[in-house]
């Protein structure tokens, strides 16, 4: 019983450390920052001061990066906490390129409120996002459409621009692996 405990919790450990960003300990037991999909409402995973979607961290980043530079457009958009099924996180991180500048800007959001904003080494390029956009809250809609995501949980979720397929995409990193879902 003991060596199946220590097994157990070196396979969560090796888990945890390969898909979530974060893992700790309460009263003794191994947890991870993995948002599970809940069967009912009582199991819905609070994440606290997870305020804003991919849409909401762009409408506040986008305007301290065009401070930077008039010509800055959109690189990436990850979240740096744990996602919700709504698409919320508490912490993100927004990237942004300007050809001018030949540079990148990062600009750090907490809650509802920008908490660090800095220019950047960057390759980086940015491209516009269509006014139509997804919001993060859909794209984790439509990744559990799919029935192999159907149940799993979400450690983070990034918003980038493909360049191969050219079209901006949501990117997750899921309790079984990387899965990706298109925009439009």
């Amino acid at each position: 019983s003991g060596n199946f405990e220590k097994i157990r919790n070196l396979v969560f450990l090796l888990s945890a450390k390969l898909f979530s960003k974060s893992f700790f300990k309460i009263d003794g037991k191994i947890c991870s920052d993995f948002v599970y999909v809940p069967k009912n409402e009582g199991e819905k995973v609070i994440v606290a001061k997870a305020i804003l979607t991919v849409k909401g961290v762009h409408a506040l980043a986008a305007p301290e990066a065009t401070k930077w530079a008039v010509d800055a457009k959109p690189a990436f958009i990850k979240s740096l906490g744990a996602v919700t099924l709504d698409g919320t996180s508490s912490q993100w991180q927004a990237a942004f390129d300007s050809p001018t500048k030949k540079k990148g800007y990062e600009v750090i959001v907490q809650g509802d409120a920008v908490v660090s904003k800095k220019e950047v080494a960057s390759t980086v390029t940015g491209q516009d996002i269509p006014v139509d956009m997804k919001d993060s809250g859909d794209a984790v809609k439509m990744l559990q459409a799919m029935p192999q995501y159907a149940d799993v949980s979400i450690a983070a979720i990034n918003f980038f621009y493909n360049v191969d397929a050219k079209e901006w995409r949501y990117g997750f990193s899921t309790s079984i692996g990387a899965a990706s879902v298109r925009l439009q």
